[in-house]
């Protein structure tokens, strides 16, 4: 559903069931995030962004968003470890960005799930840690309209048991 100047765009990142996931593993490959951008090789503004998490877990972990959908490790490939991730790869995909995401902060528990979300607050600023930057610009490559996103999990005190389709991406984006 789109309104004028806007969109928010949902996006089920493919998980594997019965991974046993650590610190720094590829949580999600590269995933499309489609309409990100009004038109084609166009620019928006990421202005919000809330994950739903249905493995209720509170597992911290860094969303990359790039222009070029570019395969930057496997599901539990541990991300800088393998021959996937290079300089050379990372400049290929035109990563446009990063967005850490701390359960600890701007996180609700709804008992069976978790939702954390960060929306724009005018200014840019993020916490010292490498926290949340927005808004962010998004653009897509020439002839298209959506930017890609992958994520790996932070910190090292992670065990998480995702299953397929437990986390949704809600991102909101200004054109």
């Amino acid at each position: 559903m789109a309104f004028p100047g806007g969109n928010i765009v949902r996006v089920t990142p493919t998980l594997s069931d019965g991974v046993a996931y650590g610190a720094g593993d590829v949580l999600f490959t590269t995933t499309e995030i489609p309409n990100a951008v009004s038109n084609r090789g166009g620019v928006s503004r990421l202005v919000g962004i809330t994950i739903l998490n249905e493995d209720d877990a509170a597992n911290n972990m860094d969303l990359v968003f790039m222009q070029v959908q570019k395969d930057l490790g496997d599901i539990n490939d541990v991300v800088g470890s393998g021959s996937l991730w290079t300089n050379a790869l990372a400049k290929a995909a035109k990563v446009i960005g990063h967005i850490r995401v701390d359960w600890s902060d701007s996180s609700v528990d709804l008992i069976n799930n978790l939702v954390w979300t960060s929306f724009k607050s005018g200014s840019s600023g993020g916490d010292a840690d490498g926290g949340i930057f927005l808004p962010m610009l998004l653009q897509a490559e020439a002839g298209s309209t959506s930017v890609y996103c992958f994520a790996f999990l932070a910190g090292t005190d992670v065990t998480p048991d995702f299953s397929v389709g437990d986390l949704e991406l809600v991102l909101g984006v200004e054109y």
